[in-house]
Parts: C-alpha cells; sequence; structure tokens
C-alpha cells in the first residue's frame, strides 16, 4: 500500500471513528489519526488543506468537552494554515 493510500484509509478511519457525541477516547484517537494522515501526506497534496481543517475541528472539540487551552490554541494555528493553503478567492 502506498503513503497516499495510506493517508486516505487513516483519514477516513479518524473521521468515522468520531461521532459528535462519541466517548473521548474515540476523539483522541481521531485526533491520533488525523495527525498521523499529515505525516503521510506531502506538502503541497491536494488534501492538506483539508486534513488540517479537520485535525483543527477535533481539537476544538476536545476543548470545548476539556476544556484545554491548548487545544483550542492549536486549532486556531492549523485553520490559519489551512486558510494559507488558499489564495484569495479560492472556491473552497
Amino acid at each position: 500500500m502506498s503513503d497516499l493510500d495510506e493517508a486516505v484509509k487513516r483519514h477516513r478511519t479518524a473521521l468515522l471513528r468520531h461521532p459528535p457525541c462519541g466517548m473521548m477516547s474515540d476523539l483522541d484517537e481521531a485526533i491520533e489519526l488525523h495527525q498521523a494522515v499529515l505525516l503521510l501526506l506531502p506538502l503541497g497534496h491536494s488534501y492538506r488543506s483539508s486534513c488540517l481543517n479537520n485535525l483543527g475541528l477535533s481539537l476544538r472539540d476536545r476543548f470545548l468537552q476539556r476544556g484545554m487551552m491548548s487545544d483550542l490554541d492549536e486549532a486556531i494555528k492549523l485553520h490559519c494554515a489551512a486558510l494559507l493553503l488558499h489564495p484569495p478567492g479560492h472556491s473552497d
């Protein structure tokens, strides 16, 4: 299996394991899987912005549940990084 195939597989698994009202261990695992996907995706990959955004959303959700400011700080950084990958006027 190629790195890209592995990244897509892990990304899908992370999304499936992150239900809105799931257990905290599921959210922690989803965050770990999102992080693993980012390590496998090369810089400049077309899915990188979406992966940054998804990890940011998961960290925001964990912040809302646990109140750890470090999660919120990291979520903001990830969302900013995702936005930088899209020039002004981009359709996404």
